[in-house]
């Protein structure tokens, strides 16, 4: 008689086995679907935003917290429970479940294991072993483990394939869409520059202009996307550049009069600071030439100031002297010779 019953207790055990299996089954499924969607998700996102750190550590510590709980509640509990680690399902909790497959053997396997228990305690031995025994024998033909179908777990595979098989895809297709954000989120205290889609290089040789001079700054755009405009940036002023050519955009400043800063602007990017510097326009403010004449004219030697028109005999020996400001260096030239005066002090 016990060996019957103990053929139902397997049997219970087996079905218990196979139920937490299923779940497991289930689980990983799950877990797949909301791994990969949420990662799809936040991948995208980080990608088109290039979020600051405080958003990317929020995203990265959101998503390893939710898939942590899920790991836990649909993976781990039903693996410890497969292993009997922890509290189990009991069985009559099982022959409540078997029931609801099998309605036909539910109350008797449930009265089943309600009179073994009564046994336990001595009541009525010997009729209510009988009972038992008649009972088990009954319920040996019911496959209790078609009471869990792992077929039924197809069903949730259409949450986890399409974002999976959209992952792999992405993969093969485009890495760096998933590689680049994947690695700012993983370095999510990191601070990162966005790329630009074009780069900006200034044409001209100087950044340097003379007081009251014009100065026109050219500036050439490389890159796949080329900006349909630019602008430069001053003072809170937009100015558009003019298009000189496919790439090159060029801009006058009238008149300057002091050092210029500003900035470029192109679609919603912005390079610089950039700063031209306006030297002082060089001045004579005076000048003499001391003119000594050779011994045979008998001429006194003699001065001639702010003037550069004059007639001297042969053989005389001319000295400027040039009295300037803001001028680096003066120089004279001649048919065929360039002479420099060399400074004398300030």
């Amino acid at each position: 008689m016990q060996e019957n019953y103990n053929i139902l207790i397997r049997k219970l055990d087996r079905f218990i086995r196979k139920y937490y299996l299923n779940r497991l089954f289930r689980g990983v499924i799950w877990f797949v679907a909301v791994f990969v969607f949420f990662f799809l998700l936040i991948t995208a996102f980080e990608y088109y935003t290039w979020s600051s750190p405080r958003v990317r550590t929020a995203l990265f510590y959101a998503y390893v917290g939710l898939n942590i709980l899920i790991l836990i509640r649909l993976i781990i509990i039903p693996l410890f429970k497969l292993f009997r680690i922890g509290k189990t399902m009991g069985e009559e909790e099982a022959a409540s479940i078997i029931g609801e497959h099998f309605p036909e053997v539910r109350d008797k396997l449930i009265n089943t294991l309600q009179l073994k228990k009564l046994s336990k305690e001595n009541i009525a031995l010997e009729l209510l072993e009988a009972s038992i025994d008649q009972k088990t024998k009954s319920l040996h033909p019911v496959p209790f483990v078609r009471a869990v179908d792992y077929r039924k777990n197809r069903k949730y595979l259409k949450y986890a394939i399409p974002p999976l098989l959209l992952l792999i895809i992405l993969l093969l297709a485009s890495p760096s869409m998933i590689t680049a954000p994947s690695k700012r989120l993983i370095r999510h205290r990191a601070e990162f520059e966005r790329p630009l889609p074009f780069t900006l290089h200034i044409l001209n040789d100087r950044m340097e202009a003379v007081q009251y001079d014009d100065y026109t700054l050219r500036v050439e755009v490389v890159g796949e996307q080329m900006p349909a405009g630019m602008y430069l940036s001053a003072n809170t002023n937009l100015i558009p550049f003019r298009k000189e050519a496919s790439g090159v955009f060029s801009y006058t400043m009238n008149k300057l009069q002091h050092d210029m800063h500003f900035s470029i602007v192109a679609e919603d990017y912005s390079f610089g600071p950039y700063s031209i510097r306006v030297l002082p326009r060089p001045v004579v403010t005076n000048y003499e030439v001391s003119l000594t004449y050779p011994r045979y004219t008998a001429k006194k030697n003699e001065v001639f100031e702010n003037t550069g028109d004059f007639v001297v005999p042969e053989g005389s020996f001319a000295e400027w002297k040039v009295i300037t400001r803001d001028t680096r260096s003066i120089e004279f030239h001649f048919p065929g010779n360039c002479i420099v005066l060399e400074e004398q002090g300030s």
